[in-house]
C-alpha cells in the first residue's frame, strides 16, 4: 500500500457485499458512522442480483460527512477472495480494514484498529478485534480478541492453515 505515516496513517474501510439487500444499510451505516479521520470508505459490490449496489450507491451519494466514500462493482461475480483483491487494489490506505455486508461496525471499530496497529510499530500482517454475534437483534456471544502463540507470523500461520487469527471480518 501507500507508504507509511506515523501520524494519522491513512485507513481503507472496505465493506464486500452480495446479495445483502437485507443488512447492507446497518453495515454502511457503521463504516458512515467511524470516528477515525483519515478515512478512505469502499462499498464494494460483487455482481449482487437484488438492491444491494443500489442502495450502496444511494447511501454514498446522500453522505455528507468527512469521509471519502466510493461505491463500485464488479462487472461479474468473481467470489470472495477475488472480490477483497479488486477492492484491496483500488484502495489507498496504509491500513486495509475489511467487513463484509452483513456486519456492522462500532462506531471506533477503526480508531481502536489504528491504535492497537501503531502501538505495535506498524507491522506488516494482521491486526483483529474481539467480535459480538448478533441474532434477531440481541447480542448472543461475545467474543473477545485473542493473540495466537503460534511461532508464525499472522500470515504465514493463515495461509498454511494452521490458525485462524480470528473471524476475517474482524480483521
Amino acid at each position: 500500500m501507500s507508504s507509511r505515516s506515523h501520524h494519522s496513517p491513512k485507513v481503507t474501510l472496505a465493506i464486500f457485499a452480495y446479495n445483502q439487500e437485507k443488512f447492507i444499510r446497518e453495515a454502511v451505516d457503521g463504516a458512515l458512522a467511524q470516528t477515525y479521520s483519515s478515512l478512505e470508505i469502499i462499498l464494494s459490490d460483487d455482481c449482487s442480483t437484488d438492491k444491494t449496489f443500489q442502495i450502496m450507491c444511494d447511501m454514498a451519494s446522500a453522505y455528507r460527512g468527512p469521509h471519502r466514500v466510493v461505491a463500485r462493482q464488479n462487472a461479474f461475480n468473481i467470489g470472495t477472495a477475488l472480490h477483497v483483491q479488486s477492492a484491496f487494489s483500488e484502495s489507498s490506505g496504509d491500513l486495509f480494514v475489511v467487513a463484509a455486508g452483513d456486519d456492522i461496525s462500532v462506531p471506533n471499530r477503526v480508531e481502536s484498529l489504528v491504535e492497537v496497529w501503531t502501538a505495535a510499530g506498524m507491522p506488516e500482517g494482521l491486526v483483529h478485534s474481539g467480535r459480538e454475534i448478533i441474532r434477531d437483534g440481541q447480542v448472543i456471544e461475545k467474543l473477545p480478541a485473542i493473540r495466537n502463540p503460534s511461532s508464525d507470523g499472522p500470515l504465514e500461520g493463515f495461509a498454511n492453515s494452521r490458525w485462524l487469527p480470528a473471524a476475517p471480518p474482524t480483521c
